[in-house]
């Protein structure tokens, strides 16, 4: 009896619990619990046989249509397809847990089948292929498929959304499928957002959409079982029949050996907007279309290709009435490879209007950098156009260390081309006109050389190509560089030099080292640095505000950040919020950025108990795997990461080497600044245009009329010699500089000698003489030692006018194995000891001294601004010693092609 009253109860209590309300989480509306749980049909309920898709798939759908829901719910399990499932209600939403894994076998079509339908949502699908699959038969975009051919299938349907989805050794991950050329309107409103495509032949392939949107498609290509090429997506119209509007934004693809990653024909209007192609054979190739607008790309260690676009690893463009490709970076690092840029060509399959092909296409602000360390047969140029309309090359830069003499830019054919504002390094020639063009007239603007490059014109119709200039000379300004951050950076830039008992830690931030190892191509003043001790990435913001409103036009954004975060117990998810945030708003403002990373737990732990040291490093160490992350997903993202070169390999506990730190493992020494520092060049080096700002020849003297922007400074080549008659040092210097030392203090021991070392003795393929201080044990009763070469200008000689803005700059050297070196640097003073000097370690102090291994680049000091009163000028060139350490001070340090310009404005 009592059995039989308990089962009253529980099917009254089942009865009480489905017509009960119950009011969800941030929300006011009470709902019964049945018809919560009725909202979206779960397939698990509605399995057949032994879980096959297809038929599971037409149950739940029939149950659709028959409730009025428009939901289907796919919890995780492996279902099994053989045949296609249909998609044909309207307004359908199709949700699949992470965990559901749908396994196909046999497909001819997809194993989700969208016909004739409309506003279909279909998110978290993962499709996985089994067994062998089946070469293609015929047209990738005609009615021949074959097996196991896509996940998602869409036919003539509209507003189809397809996301976070996943194909794993499938033909196709998402294949779309406008009307046929018969029909009189086409398909609009489909979108893939978010798809990884492993293995699969096609990320996403389409055709005869009147528009088109993917985003976020991540494929990766290992080993291919079919016979046709592959492409992350292909897309395409029909001749006499575009596409409408496409848009892809933010893909990447890896591995795809065998062909373009992006293959996109036909399309009336084409926007890229942040794709990247790495160990691909090309990146873009684009056909026939109206027009384009392709922004934000990169290939990495792309290969050569003779059949698509004539070898191009970047982007190839044939048949394009007009467009831009802007904002591109190819590199290489390895391989024999040598791929195109850019190339413009003619049409392959139609005729366009008046313009012809290539009617008008822009080319700005291209990156090519080639470093893999050997020598392949040449048989292209970086950038290259035979297109018959004009092609503009505007801000596009190679640098091509590999023994190659090839043009970066070749103008095969056509008319009105113009290169402007470009350079070359590395290759036999800037521009290379070739012969038979056929009454073009080209236009080549101030083209800035470096190295042995030159231009040459075998043309035989008309062309105007202007008097190649040194870039040192008339363009002063580099690749501007603004500084976002923390403590780490803001002690770059401080006013208190040679003055360790005020703050005993400053020093040069890896930011200056950046733009001393750049050799002026990394353009950094001080007001160009926005970091602020203490700063958050919340505080990121205030400071983009700050730099946006500077009226200085930045093409780098470097940010070093999150200490102060992980110390502050700020969410990981808050903090890359903000990241992102930042990054975004600098792309949208036409910025790269470089994220600095170099996370080692500090020896001591951070602040507070041993739980909250674990906690503030796992804070830490995930706002760096973000940094990375973003460095992976965006082009216009580099990462600066010396993590390893920070951590301390016979620590048990991650602790960082102490010697790269000041103190609390916090704020970098010299040695640590100049630690990241390389590794961050070294990762800046290839999208940072070759520029030399040094002394380019004897004839590069300063004139008000005929060249304005030359030296001003006597003998900047330092050649000839006199002899050193006073002051501490002994040996000879050059001709028209003056050497000197401070005085008042007793020499106890040690040597230092001025040398010369001629041009033709420079063994490191230096410009110009160079003046040597070789420091043997110097010892003494002073700490701060100084021992000065140095040049004085006066106003009444007229070179230079009251209230002019000056900049200097010259090469340094210093040998490995320096002790006791406080500092080398480069300083310009006013006749009343009032100055502004660039001190590349800015003096920690003799507990910070600057790096003992060896250390090359040019020294800038910041922008200078003659005063009212001033009568004289100097510019110096200073070794700062301490000669009290053990054993005294001994250096090797090397100065050369000092020079003082007409700063223009910034």
């Amino acid at each position: 009896m009592s059995a039989v009253l308990i089962s009253d109860q529980s099917r009254a209590l089942d009865d009480v619990i489905g017509a009960a309300s119950f009011v969800a989480a941030n929300s006011a509306t009470p709902r019964a619990l049945a018809d919560r749980f009725a909202d979206a049909v779960n397939i698990k309920d509605h399995l057949a046989g032994t879980a096959d898709f297809s038929a599971s798939f037409a149950r739940a759908q029939t149950a659709c249509a028959s409730s009025g829901r428009r939901a289907i719910y796919v919890p995780e399990i492996v279902l099994d397809a053989a045949t296609e499932a249909t998609i044909s209600l309207s307004g359908l939403a199709v949700r699949f847990d992470p965990g559901a894994r749908i396994r196909c076998t046999n497909v001819v079509n997809g194993i989700m089948s969208v016909q004739g339908c409309s506003d279909v949502l279909i998110d978290g699908i993962s499709g996985v292929g089994v067994g062998a699959r089946s070469n293609q038969v015929g047209s990738y975009l005609g009615a021949p498929l074959r097996e196991r051919n896509a996940v998602v299938y869409v036919v003539d349907a509209e507003r189809v959304t397809v996301r976070n989805g996943r194909s794993e050794a499938m033909n196709v991950g998402v294949r779309n499928r406008g009307l046929s050329a018969d029909n009189v309107t086409q398909v609009a409103g489909n979108q893939v957002d978010g798809w990884d495509a492993i293995e699969t032949d096609f990320g996403v392939l389409f055709d005869l959409q009147d528009d088109y949107i993917i985003r976020r498609l991540r494929a990766r290509h290992t080993t291919f079982t079919t016979t046709s090429p592959p492409h992350a997506i292909y897309g395409s119209g029909q001749i006499g029949r575009t596409c409408g509007r496409v848009t892809i934004r933010d893909c990447d693809d890896v591995d795809n050996q065998y062909d373009c990653s992006f293959k996109l024909n036909f399309i009336a209007a084409l926007v890229v907007d942040g794709v990247r192609s790495k160990s691909s054979l090309q990146c873009l190739e684009i056909g026939d279309c109206d027009e384009i607008d392709v922004r934000n790309w990169r290939a990495d260690d792309v290969y050569n290709s003779a059949v698509y676009g004539g070898g191009t690893g970047g982007v190839t463009s044939y048949g394009c009435e007009r467009g831009r490709i802007a904002n591109g970076l190819v590199v290489l690092r390895y391989g024999e490879s040598i791929p195109i840029a850019v190339s413009i060509r003619p049409s392959n399959s139609r005729s366009l209007g008046a313009g012809g092909d290539g009617f008008d296409m822009l080319v700005e602000n291209v990156r090519y950098f080639r470093d893999i360390g050997t020598a392949a047969a040449p048989y292209e140029s970086a950038f290259v156009t035979t297109a018959t309309g004009r092609t503009r090359f505007i801000d596009c830069h190679v640098v091509d260390k590999t023994p190659v003499t090839r043009a970066a830019f070749n103008l095969a054919t056509g008319s009105g081309h113009v290169v402007k504002d470009c350079t070359a390094k590395g290759t036999s020639k800037l521009v290379d006109i070739q012969p038979g063009s056929g009454g073009g007239h080209y236009v080549i603007v101030d083209p800035k050389l470096t190295d042995t490059a030159v231009v040459r014109d075998f043309a035989t119709p008309a062309s105007t190509i202007s008097t190649p200039v040194a870039a040192s000379a008339a363009y002063p300004i580099g690749y501007t560089m603004c500084v976002l951050g923390d403590s780490r950076e803001d002690r770059a830039v401080t006013t208190t030099v040679e003055n360790p008992a005020v703050n005993a830690h400053e020093m040069a931030g890896s930011s200056t080292w950046i733009r001393f190892l750049s050799r002026g191509a990394i353009d950094h003043e001080i007001t160009d640095n926005y970091a602020l001790s203490g700063a958050k990435t919340a505080d990121l913001g205030g400071q983009i505000d700050a730099a946006l409103a500077s009226g200085r036009r930045y093409d780098l954004a470097y940010i070093r950040i999150g200490t102060n975060d992980a110390h502050g117990d700020v969410a990981t998810s808050t903090s890359v919020g903000h990241l992102k945030t930042a990054v975004d708003r600098l792309a949208r403002a036409g910025m790269r950025v470089c994220l600095a990373v170099e996370t080692p737990r500090p020896a001591g732990g951070w602040e507070g108990d041993a739980q909250t040291q674990i906690d503030r490093s796992r804070l830490a160490l995930a706002l760096a795997t973000y940094a990375r992350e973003l460095s992976a997903r965006l082009p216009n993202v580099i990462l600066a990461d010396a993590t390893k070169l920070y951590l301390d390999p016979s620590a048990t506990d991650g602790s960082a080497i102490a010697t790269l730190f000041a103190d609390a493992y916090v704020h970098e020494n010299p040695t640590g600044a100049l630690t990241l520092g390389a590794k961050a060049w070294a990762a800046l080096s290839p999208i940072v245009p070759p520029r030399d700002i040094l002394v380019s020849s004897p004839a590069d003297v300063f004139d008000d009329i005929k060249n304005p922007y030359g030296n001003k400074l006597t003998n900047s080549l330092f050649t000839g010699s006199v002899a050193i008659s006073s002051g501490v040092a002994t040996g000879v210097k050059p001709t028209g500089w003056t050497s000197t030392n401070t005085s008042g203090f007793t020499i106890t021991g040690g040597t230092a000698v001025w040398s010369k070392v001629p041009q033709a003795s420079r063994t490191d393929g230096g410009w110009g003489d160079q003046a040597v201080l070789t420091i043997t044990g110097l010892q003494g009763s002073s700490g701060l030692f100084r021992l000065y070469l140095y040049q004085t200008l006066t106003a009444a000689s007229g070179m230079y006018a009251v209230g002019e803005t000056l900049f200097a700059a010259a090469e340094l050297s210093v040998a490995a194995g320096s002790a006791g070196l406080l500092h080398a640097s480069m300083r310009i003073d006013d006749y009343d000891g009032a100055f502004t000097s660039q001190h590349i370690d800015l003096n920690g102090g003799t507990a910070n001294p600057a790096p003992a291994t060896a250390y090359a680049g040019v020294l800038q000091p910041p922008r200078f601004q003659a005063m009212a009163a001033s009568q004289t000028i100097s510019v110096v060139c200073q070794v700062l010693l301490d000669l009290t350490r053990a054993g005294g001070a001994s250096a090797v340090v090397r100065f050369a092609t000092p020079s003082l310009r007409r700063a223009p404005a910034i």
